[in-house]
Formats: structure tokens, sequence, C-alpha cells
């Protein structure tokens, strides 16, 4: 049933795992004691946060499920636009994250620091994408 687009499913689930996990470290308080700390703009995300870190985090197997059924469903013409969406969706997800948390670590990235890594992040996420689309959906990237 899942086997339609599999690479491109690989590179989702790949995407979302890494959301939710810098989601998660990105919390002022990774206990999930005081709702007045969680920092999560999506209201599901903020609702499942507020529950606990581990719904949260669970809550990513029937998200996964979802979003594959709605692209095994999906019009072959639609389906490039919706898993575009989802993965720069998620993309975004991790780029704030990673501003974030950069800005905590022991580097202590400055501004110009935090622009290269996101620069050579988009970078490689676009490469990757890239060969992606090109091999599973036949799309033929010309010169």
């Amino acid at each position: 049933m899942f086997k339609k687009y599999a690479k491109i499913k690989y590179l989702i689930s790949g995407t979302v795992f890494f959301d939710t996990t810098l989601t998660l470290i990105g919390q002022n308080n990774l206990s999930g004691e005081n709702i007045g700390d969680i920092n999560e703009i999506n209201p599901l995300g903020y609702f499942l946060l507020s529950i606990n870190n581990l719904a949260f985090f669970l809550f990513i197997i029937p998200y996964l499920l979802v979003i594959f059924l709605v692209i095994n469903k999906l019009p072959k013409k639609l389906t490039p636009i919706f898993i575009l969406t989802v993965i720069i969706g998620h993309l975004q997800g991790v780029l704030s994250w990673a501003k974030v948390i950069s800005g905590r670590s022991p580097f202590n990235l400055n501004f110009s620091g935090q622009w290269f890594m996101l620069l050579g992040f988009w970078v490689l996420i676009s490469i990757i994408i890239a060969r992606v689309f090109e091999k599973e959906l036949n799309l033929v990237i010309k010169e």
C-alpha cells in the first residue's frame, strides 16, 4: 500500500522526525510540567505538548500514516505539490528550531554563523529533494 513514492516517504518521515526532535529539544521546559513554557506555534502540537512530550512524539505515527494515505489518494498532478508543502513546512520548522538551539549551543553561533549553517542546510536539502523527485516522480531536470 505504501510502496508508491517510497523514497519520498522516507524523506518526509525524516523531515517530520527531525522537526519533532528539534521541537522537543527546543522546549524551555523538557519535563512539560509548566504549560506556560511550551514553545510551539502549531495548535495541535501545542495541545500535545501540554499533555506531555511523549504524546507529542508518538503522534508522528498517525500523522505520517495520514500523509501517506493522502499521497496515495491524490491525483498525480497534485501529489508533488502536496509533498513539497509537507517537506517545506517541516523544513521551516527545522530551521526555526535550529536557530533557537544554535543560540544555546556551546559554540554560541553569532548571526553570521547561523546564516551560513542555514544556507548550507538549504543547499543540502535542495540537492536531496531534487534527486529524490527526479528519480521517484520521473521529473527530468534539464540543463
